[in-house]
């Protein structure tokens, strides 16, 4: 987490958006003008995980079809939906220990959800 900002801020020009961060959270936004552009990145501290939980909010509909196709092709398998709340239903993509998990439709944020997450209990 401590190196965080770096990569973010200045590798990759995002802006660190403190005032919707929570403990242990770092949440960053590119501040695209254009809102099927426009990409808010937060990374949640996983204690006694394989890595960080890594939680992307993105409103093209396009990009989101286009990670769909890409993923099987880069080894992803398709592993069946999960309901993560009343109202969203994922897609889960799994390679060895990552967990790729996509909204079907749009969430309350307006956007596609997209988690990635580390299941340390894979092989």
């Amino acid at each position: 987490m401590e190196k965080l900002d770096n990569v973010m801020i200045q590798k990759f020009g995002f802006t660190r958006v403190k005032e919707i961060e929570d403990l242990n959270q770092r949440v960053y936004s590119n501040n695209s003008d254009k809102k099927e552009n426009l990409l808010v990145i937060t990374v949640i501290k996983k204690e006694g995980s394989c890595s960080n939980i890594l939680s992307i909010v993105n409103s093209s509909f396009d990009n989101m079809q286009r990670l769909r196709a890409e993923l099987p092709t880069i080894g992803y398998v398709y592993a069946g939906k999960k309901r993560l709340s009343s109202s969203i239903i994922l897609s889960q993509y799994v390679k060895n220990r990552i967990i790729i998990a996509l909204s079907d439709e749009v969430t309350a944020t307006g956007a596609y959800q997209i988690l990635l997450v580390c299941n340390h209990k894979m092989h």
